[in-house]
C-alpha cells in the first residue's frame, strides 16, 4: 500500500517515527503539501500500485474522494454527540443538551455552573472542545454576534454545540482500532496535563473493544476513552488518519493497517 503523508504538520514526534517505521517495512510513501482551498497536492502523486492511505489534516478527506483512492481515508461520518449518546448510551462520558452556541446561557447547565463543558455537536472542530468559563462565553458570543466569525475558524452564533456538567477525569486514553480490535493504544492526558505512555491497562482496551462491538463509525477509527470516578466512559470516536499517534507502537498500527487493507 502506497502512503500519502502531509508534509507540513509534522510537529509531532509520532510522525517522524512514522516515517521510519514506513522505511524499516519497505513500504512505498510520499510526502506532499495541500494546494490552499483545493483538492490537489504538491507535488501531484503518482500513480500508485495498489492501495492509498492518507495520513495529515481534514484537508486529506477532499483529496482522497477526489482520486477515489481505497482505503484513502476511513471516514466517520459527521455524527452529531446526541447521535453518540444514542449509540453507546451511558458509555459517553457528557451527557448534556445539544443547542446552538448563542443559547448556550438558556441552558440549566450553564445557569447551575460556573463552568461547562462546551464542543461542537459534529466532528468538525471549528474550535476546541473543553472547559469554558461563563464569562469567557460571554465575552465570545458577543463577539460573534457584533463581528459574525470572529476567530476564523467558521464558528457562527447558530452552530451547533453540545454542552454538558463539568466532569472529573483522572487520566485520558487514545486507543486505535481495526475490525474491531485495539492494535495499540496511547495515555495522552493525566490529570488535564499532556501525558504520553505506551503502559495501557487491559481494562481500556477491552471496554474499548466492547464499545466497538456495540457500535463501530468506521472499520477504523481512534477511541478515546478517560477514568472517572464512576469509571471508564468514551469521550468521543476521531478519524484514524487525523488522529495524533502519542505513544502508539506505530510498527503494530502500520501492520495491522496493511494486513487489513492492502490488496
Amino acid at each position: 500500500m502506497h502512503w500519502i503523508l502531509q508534509n507540513n504538520i509534522f510537529a509531532e514526534e509520532g510522525h517522524a517515527s512514522l516515517l521510519r517505521v514506513l522505511d524499516a517495512m519497505g513500504l512505498p510513501y510520499s510526502l506532499h503539501k495541500i494546494v490552499p482551498f483545493t483538492d490537489r497536492l504538491d507535488p501531484e502523486p503518482k500513480p500508485a500500485e495498489g492501495n492509498v492511505i492518507c495520513i495529515g489534516s481534514y484537508a486529506l478527506l477532499k483529496v482522497a474522494m477526489a482520486q477515489r483512492w481505497s482505503p484513502g481515508v476511513f471516514t466517520i461520518r459527521d455524527y452529531s454527540h446526541s447521535e453518540l449518546l444514542a449509540l453507546w448510551g451511558a458509555r459517553m462520558l457528557n451527557n448534556g443538551v445539544q443547542c446552538e452556541l448563542q443559547n448556550v446561557s438558556k441552558t440549566l447547565i450553564f445557569q447551575s455552573n460556573s463552568r461547562f463543558f462546551l464542543r461542537p455537536a459534529t466532528d468538525e472542530k471549528f474550535f476546541p472542545g473543553r472547559l469554558y468559563d461563563k464569562d469567557e462565553y460571554q465575552a465570545w458570543i458577543a463577539g460573534l454576534l457584533s463581528e459574525g466569525d470572529a476567530i476564523g475558524s467558521g464558528t457562527l452564533p447558530t452552530t451547533e454545540v453540545y454542552v454538558a456538567a463539568p466532569k472529573q477525569i483522572y487520566a485520558e486514553y487514545r486507543t486505535w482500532i481495526i475490525d474491531g480490535r485495539v492494535v495499540t493504544s496511547s495515555s495522552y492526558k493525566l490529570q488535564g496535563r499532556l501525558h504520553t505512555g505506551l503502559l495501557v491497562d487491559d481494562e481500556i482496551v477491552t471496554f474499548a473493544e466492547d464499545s466497538a462491538r456495540v457500535w463501530s463509525p468506521a472499520r477504523a477509527f481512534c477511541l478515546d476513552i478517560a477514568t472517572t470516578p464512576d469509571g471508564l466512559r468514551i469521550v468521543e470516536p476521531n478519524t484514524l488518519n487525523f488522529s495524533g499517534f502519542y505513544a502508539a507502537d506505530l510498527g503494530k498500527l502500520v501492520g495491522a493497517i496493511e494486513s487489513a487493507f492492502s490488496e
